[in-house]
């Protein structure tokens, strides 16, 4: 694969990321309604610059998404959560956590049999058939729950799951994400230099007081601003005013192809004797 020219103003582009994420719903200027109050999401609450400031880190669910998306799966225990990982990660967690339940007793649910909800002694040993009819119940509760989880309220709300009964670890299907990163990687741009900006003035990811109703609704709006945007500030190499001077390769590289690599002689490649060789350079000079 290389990299070629595309021109935002004939071709729109369009993500395909494998997630479900509008901008619109988390930026909203009043915050949400999360399990620990209202909160009102910045840009930054997801998007953070790596240790350069270049680019930004990729968004980690577990401490950008998990505090409002929880994992949680049975009310009578709150505080456990699924793993966010592969599906027979969680297959295999939800079996186990299942089992324990019912082999120790004490489940409150009226569709359990009796085995499940008797609250017994630790240690209290179980019949052949009561240890049959316990794990019988468990694998049908996780399965249950599991598909509550990857088709009703939790990772379809942001991932594209389809269903496959021949699959080998379960019949539930997780399309992969692949959220691009970088979009003009032959480009020469920093977030570091830019910090006086605010986030809007360049991507349109949700409602400003200048539209409202505007912001991207969907994961597969690529949100990179036409040239027009940068011409705010950048007016070529002999600017007016207080624009700033930009000539065309301090951010453009694309027509600056890679240079391939150059024939070697035989005479070049071959390595010199021990004894032959320059000392190494110590950056101390003379």
């Amino acid at each position: 694969y290389s990299p070629r020219r595309v021109s935002m103003d004939n071709s729109p582009l369009v993500e395909n990321s494998g997630l479900k994420f509008p901008h619109t719903k988390h930026l909203v200027a009043d915050g949400l309604n999360t399990p620990d109050g209202r909160r009102v999401l910045e840009c930054d609450s997801c998007h953070v610059p790596d240790a350069g400031g270049a680019i930004m880190k990729p968004v980690d669910f577990e401490t950008m998404c998990q505090d409002c998306h929880r994992l949680d799966f049975d009310r009578q225990f709150p505080d456990r959560q699924v793993p966010h990982g592969r599906v027979p990660e969680v297959l295999y967690m939800l079996d186990e956590f299942y089992s324990k339940r019912a082999l120790e007793g004490g489940y409150d649910d009226v569709t359990a049999p009796v085995t499940v909800r008797t609250r017994r002694r630790p240690g209290q040993a179980l019949s052949r058939q009561e240890q049959d009819e316990a794990l019988a119940w468990s694998r049908q509760k996780a399965r249950q729950v599991t598909e509550s989880m990857f088709l009703g309220r939790a990772c379809t709300v942001c991932h594209t799951v389809t269903v496959d009964a021949e699959a080998e670890n379960g019949p539930w299907l997780i399309a992969p994400v692949r959220v691009a990163g970088v979009w003009f990687e032959k480009a020469s741009f920093t977030h570091a230099k830019h910090v006086t900006m605010e986030c809007a003035d360049c991507h349109a990811a949700g409602p400003t007081p200048q539209n409202p109703t505007g912001g991207s609704t969907s994961s597969a709006d690529v949100l990179i601003p036409d040239i027009s945007n940068c011409r705010s500030c950048h007016a070529g190499e002999h600017p007016q005013g207080n624009f700033l001077s930009s000539t065309c390769i301090a951010c453009h590289g694309f027509h600056q192809f890679d240079q391939p690599l150059r024939k070697v002689s035989h005479h070049e490649s071959a390595a010199p004797d021990r004894e032959d060789r320059e000392p190494a350079a110590t950056g101390q000079g003379d």
